[in-house]
Order: C-alpha cells, then structure tokens, then sequence
C-alpha cells in the first residue's frame, strides 16, 4: 500500500472491500467481547432473497389414536399441521462521520505511538476500528434492539428521520405476557420485592406455573433470562429464600443457593443479560441517554424460552468453521438495501476532500426484520414483574 492522504486509504479500503467485509461478517452480529448480543444466539442474522416473503412449513404431530367396534374403519386423525407468517424486512441504517478534527487527532496520536510508522499508512488500523464499532457496531445495536422488541414485547418499533414512525406487530397467543402480583411502593415493598416471608408473593411459584404452562403445551423450558437487578430481586424474595435455604438459616441467599433450588425443580439455570447502548429521543436529539435491551417502563420481564427443533449453522469463514446454534427461535432476516444490487448489508465510506479540512463519513444500510417461527411462540412467556412506585 501506498498511500499519501486519507483520501487514497479509503479509496484503497473500499477498492480491496475492506469495508464490505467488516459489514458481512459473521461475527458482527455477536458484539464485542466486553459487550456479547446475547440475542444473536436467539435470532441470529440470516440471508433471505425477498425483502417480503412468507415463513411457512408443515408440523407432523400426529393425534392419539381411538378404539373402535372390530372390523370397523381404521378412523383418521389429522397428522399434518401447517403454518405461515409474512414477513416484511424494513430499511435500518447507520451512518457517522469522522471530521477533519477527528483526522488531525488520528494522526497526533499515531505520530506519537509510532514515530518510525508513516501517519497516513498506520491509520488504517484506526479507520477500521472506527469503521467496525462507530458504524457497524451502531447496526448490529439495533437489530439486537429490534430481536429483544419482537420477544419482549411481540412489537418491533420502527422509527427514523421526519417522524417516521411503523409498528410491526407478532401473532403471539393469549398468555405471551404474564404480569405478576404488584410491587407495592419503595418504602413498602410487596410482591416479588417483599423479603417478608409471610407477605412476599411466590416468585418462585410463578416461575413454576409458567413452566407448567409451557409443559401443557408440549414446551421444555430451556432458558430463563433477565436483568441482573430482577435476579437479586428473586432471590432476595421472602418465600424463596424460604425453599432455597435450609430451616432457621438466616443468611441471604446465594447463587449457588438459587441454582440449586432451580435445578430440583428439573428448571434451567438463570441468565442475567445487562448490556447496554447510547439512545438518542427521537423527539428531541439533544438527549442521549443510556438504556439497556431488557429496559422497560413500569416492569421488569423474566423471560422464559422453550427448547426448539430449531437450528442455525453459521459459516464463521475458512479458518473458524461452522458455528451451530441449537435451540433458536427463529432468525433475524436481512434482505437487499432498496436501489443496491447487493444483498445483505451495505456499506460505504466516503472521503470529502474537495475543500479543507477533509472528512471522512460512513454509513451502512441493510433491510431487516425479526423473524420468530410460528410454530414456537407458544414456547415463549415473559412475566412482567412491576417496578415499586415512589
């Protein structure tokens, strides 16, 4: 590489598809290591050819057989059952750009870490770590946002620039959102928050009834997800701590304590998932605040998947093999950018150097959509457990 500006890298960049590769990287969908999409493992990214298109199938289930008088007709059961869901993939995007401060600040530092290096050629390293989390990771946010809406919630909000605004609504059955006994106040906890064992709702015992649900419907419990501050609240609950600890023990509960407790009742154990991502109020773009994937005003959910026949084999590249992911709920569909003859996700960077100071902008666009089999919504509830009021 020969480079002797910032606008020769980038077109070097694109030209040998550098930022085309960051973009289709299986790996992009999983995060980083300090911050892993623990939804990717749940609706990981799949290539459709339609950017509308029905996910559809036959069950083989078939009923119980019957008695009957001898030497009458075998009688017939229905063996086959069918489903179908359309689904429509929506524009999602991410774009940021690098100012000619930005590009000043890149070079300061690198002729300051690595004098015997040429500024412009070591940059690209730099332009690579912003290309893959300033842009690529500000994507895969968002769909991580959008899995979580569609399992939690059982809505994807769309929304974007002008006031756009499109709500894509899920066909979950009755019973896809559980709301347990209220929380009373911060200064009179009750329900799940109550540590009186003689007061406290029975959070375990709403675990288990979700769980007999499930097995009703011929579900086995597989996962039990939540945020970490809802655990600490289980387990801080008056009536568990009564079924995890022995007689007379005083002490709190401890993890060991609660896996135990689960694990006697034939339950998985409990995952905690407390990442979070920057959000900018979409009516006033001056605020950014931080919140997390499983944040919700007025509950907190627990949220109960079901084993599936469902799987995903990633190809991680030539030198990583295949990855599988058993047990997914579907797939996160990506389709092909309207105007782009490329499928999946497309990404540009574009250096402004007409006049002085250069910049450098990035964007990446992509059509998506969750896409929850319908043959597994039965097998998710999400108990919404109310946050105490002031």
């Amino acid at each position: 590489m020969n480079v002797t500006n910032v606008s020769q890298l980038i077109s070097w960049m694109s030209d040998t598809g550098q930022f085309s590769a960051l973009a289709n990287s299986p790996l992009s969908q999983f995060g980083t290591p300090q911050e892993q999409l623990l939804g990717a493992s749940i609706l990981p990214e799949q290539q459709e050819m339609e950017n509308s298109f029905k996910d559809s199938g036959i069950a083989i289930d078939g009923e119980i057989g019957q008695s009957g008088a001898d030497l009458s007709p075998a009688q017939l059961n229905k063996a086959f059952g069918e489903y179908s869901s359309l689904f429509v993939l929506g524009k999602i995007d991410a774009a940021t750009q690098l100012s000619g401060a930005d590009i000043e600040k890149i070079i300061q530092y690198l002729m300051r870490t690595r004098p015997s290096s040429t500024p412009v050629e070591s940059s690209a390293e730099i332009v690579t770590r912003w290309f893959d989390r300033g842009v690529m990771g500000s994507l895969a946010k968002l769909i991580e946002h959008q899995r979580w809406q569609a399992i939690v919630d059982g809505v994807v909000k769309r929304r974007g620039a002008n006031g756009y605004s499109e709500d894509v609504v899920y066909p979950f059955p009755v019973g896809h959102q559980v709301t347990v006994a209220a929380s009373g106040t911060v200064a009179a906890p009750a329900g799940w928050y109550s540590r009186d064992p003689a007061t406290a709702a029975d959070a375990l015992e709403d675990i288990l009834a979700a769980n007999e649900r499930l097995m009703l419907k011929g579900f086995t419990l597989n996962r039990i997800i939540s945020k970490s501050a809802i655990k600490t609240v289980f387990m801080r609950n008056g009536k568990v701590r009564q079924s995890a600890l022995p007689q007379g023990a005083t002490r709190s509960t401890s993890q060991s304590d609660i896996d135990a407790m689960l694990q006697s009742y034939g339950l998985p154990g409990w995952e905690t998932y407390d990442i979070t991502f920057p959000y900018r109020n979409p009516n006033n773009t001056n605020i950014l605040t931080r919140t997390g994937y499983l944040d919700r005003t007025g509950f907190d959910p627990v949220i109960l998947l079901a084993s599936t026949s469902l799987e995903a084999q990633i190809d991680m590249g030539r030198d990583n093999g295949i990855l599988t992911l058993p047990n997914t709920l579907g797939f996160y569909a990506l389709g092909r950018p309207l105007g782009q003859t490329q499928y999946g996700k497309v990404a540009k960077a574009i250096v402004f150097d007409e006049k002085y100071p250069p910049s450098v902008y990035g964007e990446v666009v992509a059509q998506g959509i969750p896409a929850i089999n319908p043959q597994v919504m039965e097998g998710i509830i999400i108990l919404k457990v109310p946050k105490p009021t002031p």
